[in-house]
């Protein structure tokens, strides 16, 4: 079965209820498009790997990371393995996903200065999106199953196809943006601010915001990493 779209509404809002608003997207299990049967599935990959569309690499961005939490694990495992060999398979797609990587920003401008709007900056968008982004795209090229980011770029340097110094450094990328995140979100909470992805640079220790630094100058190398330059 596909599921129930009770169910999923209710999911959906005790989520929306408990502080994880809804996609704007729409991906989401209300709606009947991302309820599907195993061989439903199987066709929607098909059609997103071989028919390709800006839209395509939204759906990929969440549905390449999808857990099973209930239910047959197999059926969830068997989709996994089809998904990432069709992927890995279609050239056209590989390349569209590595020009996705290659055009992402980060918010540093010429000299090393931190980028912003109203003297903040986006953290997910110009540093945890490139990250995440990247490892997904090497990981379905080298047929690596798992979905968590440090674990498939660990995955991919067990199977020496990332440098150990690059595989080093994004682990801690991601852990100073996460650290950064969490205490501008602290903060924010502190004086009645909605907490969000955004932080404030000049607020952090001058170690801080050099470590933030060198995490966007290095995020830069995304491109290389993944085959794809300019």
């Amino acid at each position: 079965m596909s599921g129930s779209p009770s169910l999923g509404k209710r999911v959906n809002q005790m989520l929306n209820d408990a502080g994880i608003p809804f996609c704007d997207g729409g991906v989401m299990a209300r709606e009947p498009k991302w309820r599907k049967n195993l061989e439903e599935w199987k066709d929607e990959v098909h059609h997103w790997v071989y028919a390709v569309e800006n839209q395509t690499v939204m759906y990929c961005d969440i549905f390449f990371d999808f857990q099973p939490v209930w239910g047959d694990r197999a059926l969830a495992e068997e989709l996994r393995t089809y998904a990432v060999e069709k992927a890995a398979q279609s050239a056209f797609f590989m390349q569209y996903l590595a020009q996705h990587v290659a055009k992402m920003e980060v918010s540093l401008g010429l000299f090393g200065e931190f980028v912003t709007t109203q003297g903040r900056l986006n953290a997910k968008k110009f540093a945890l999106l490139p990250l995440v982004s990247a490892a997904r795209f090497r990981a379905i090229r080298a047929h690596v199953l798992q979905t968590g980011t440090d674990e498939r770029y660990t995955a991919l340097k067990e199977q020496e196809l990332l440098h150990e110094e690059d595989w080093r450094d994004f682990l801690e990328i991601r852990e100073v943006v996460m650290r950064a995140m969490l205490e501008q979100q602290l903060a924010d909470l502190a004086a009645g601010i909605a907490p969000s992805a955004r932080i404030e640079p000049k607020r952090f220790s001058k170690q801080t915001r050099n470590r933030l630094r060198w995490c966007f100058k290095r995020l830069r190398t995304l491109k290389y990493i993944c085959g794809v330059a300019g």
